[in-house]
């Protein structure tokens, strides 16, 4: 029986948290100057629960940072206060913020204050009506800072789930203290959503991939979620979408190395962790032969030049079921038949960058 013995060059291709969402923020910058009332100005009111002569006010007369800050006014002056009044008051937004969906608030601003250790000083409250305050567990008390202080990512949570007005509130007694009284700047709150949403793992068909080919990415372990986008991006750190890529597999041909995530949504969006697909720039080059005739028992060296990547030799006695060479991976493979290679019959040589990719082919006859 006569059977062809087919021998191949394979180049293979080488070096192949949940984030809080902004829930309310202020820097009064699109303020106006003037004292809060019972009304609202500015989007804040106050809630007087012992009068004094101090009121909270919003001015430019001693902002923390920008143009405006709020603070206390007292006896005709912006950023001073009453020392010599006992009084306590809640400067509040006015607008309810809405955590009902959230979990895990936090709290950042800046503020200063002169006031008087353990009898003039600010803390820090909420209320879900406006009348009832009651001080964060976490609040803290705000005094006796002449420079800025920042606060940064206070733990709120005891509004977690919760509709709430946030309040700055006053407290002194009727005896000494330094102005300023309390002066706060760059509120913002902050909340992590509650997700029932898995955003689940990417894999690759193939990882690395020739520049120029593909492979299917695809989303598992995922659950909850209705709607997936994939996106991408060159440092793992600025993200963009891709356009019609909304399915769990998405089929990729990057030109260099790219990371990969899906933002997975159902009411709420939770993102995949990244995946750095790998691409290889390797070049096929041009296989030869020493001779196009040989022999039974005689041999031929067979040559890769041009190329950049990894070798492997391979070789198949159907042209479809390959089988690695052991050891043969240079770029030069000295093939001999042996005793049925015989009169007439092909040896043939594919060189491929992949198996299924046959570049050219060198036909070697028996004589």
């Amino acid at each position: 029986m006569i059977r062809i013995l087919s021998v191949v060059l394979v180049l293979f291709c080488s070096n192949l948290l949940f984030s809080q969402s902004t829930l309310f923020s202020e820097n009064f910058e699109s303020a106006s100057e003037g004292e809060l009332s019972g009304t609202t100005f500015n989007g804040w009111r106050q809630d007087t629960e012992n009068s004094t002569n101090s009121d909270w006010a919003i001015t430019n007369n001693c902002p923390i940072s920008g143009s405006y800050s709020m603070t206390l006014h007292s006896y005709g002056n912006y950023c001073e206060y009453a020392w010599d009044d006992t009084g306590e008051e809640v400067a509040y937004y006015a607008t309810t913020i809405d955590a009902t969906a959230y979990n895990s608030v936090t709290l950042s601003f800046d503020w200063t204050c002169g006031g008087e250790v353990n009898y003039d000083y600010g803390r820090i409250c909420y209320s879900t009506n406006g009348t009832t305050w009651t001080d964060f567990s976490n609040s803290g008390t705000y005094v006796n800072q002449g420079s800025t202080q920042s606060v940064t990512n206070l733990d709120i949570s005891d509004v977690d789930g919760l509709t709430f007005y946030l309040g700055f509130r006053w407290i002194n007694d009727s005896n000494t203290g330094s102005d300023p009284g309390w002066n706060i700047d760059n509120i913002v709150v902050k909340a992590t959503a509650n997700c029932s949403v898995t955003a689940g793992a990417i894999s690759a068909g193939t990882d690395p991939i020739c520049n120029g080919n593909s492979t299917t990415l695809t989303l598992s372990g995922y659950s909850g979620g209705t709607t997936f986008q994939w996106q991408s991006s060159s440092d793992d750190a600025t993200w963009s979408n891709i356009g019609g890529a909304t399915s769990p597999t998405y089929s990729a041909s990057p030109s260099s190395d790219t990371y990969y995530r899906v933002a997975v949504t159902n009411g709420c969006t939770v993102y995949s962790g990244s995946y750095l697909l790998n691409v290889s720039n390797s070049t096929a080059g041009t296989a030869s032969a020493s001779t196009n005739s040989l022999c039974s028992g005689n041999s031929v060296t067979m040559s890769l030049s041009g190329y950049n990547g990894s070798i492997q030799w391979q070789s198949s006695s159907n042209g479809s079921s390959w089988s690695n060479i052991g050891g043969a991976t240079s770029s030069t493979y000295v093939a001999s038949p042996g005793s049925d290679f015989i009169t007439g019959q092909e040896l043939l040589m594919h060189h491929v960058v992949q198996p299924s990719q046959m570049l050219n082919l060198l036909r070697l006859t028996h004589v």
